[in-house]
């Protein structure tokens, strides 16, 4: 079961032209996008003669983590209101 984040709550919407709207901020999506970034390059670090822009740390990992709830709440509602209405039209 996706736990819903309250600012998610009813935020997709499909419009007559089977376009989908969401009061989701870009703002937010940003973020999401940023912080996958700032993860793919910790998971690089592993790679011999990976260059890393900061170094990986507890508090960089506590930070990672710490986002994480919030981004995959917002990931997972969005795949989860897009599937039941792209496969149920």
């Amino acid at each position: 079961m996706v736990m819903v984040p309250a600012r998610l709550k009813k935020s997709l919407v499909r419009t007559s032209d089977d376009k989908f709207i969401t009061n989701i901020q870009p703002v937010h999506l940003q973020e999401i996008r940023i912080w996958t970034d700032v993860v793919r390059e910790a998971r690089n670090a592993i790679h011999f003669g990976a260059k890393l822009n900061t170094d990986n740390n507890y508090e960089k990992t506590g930070m990672i983590l710490l986002a994480s709830i919030s981004h995959f709440k917002t990931i997972y509602y969005l795949k989860k209101m897009l599937d039941e209405n792209l496969y149920t039209s």
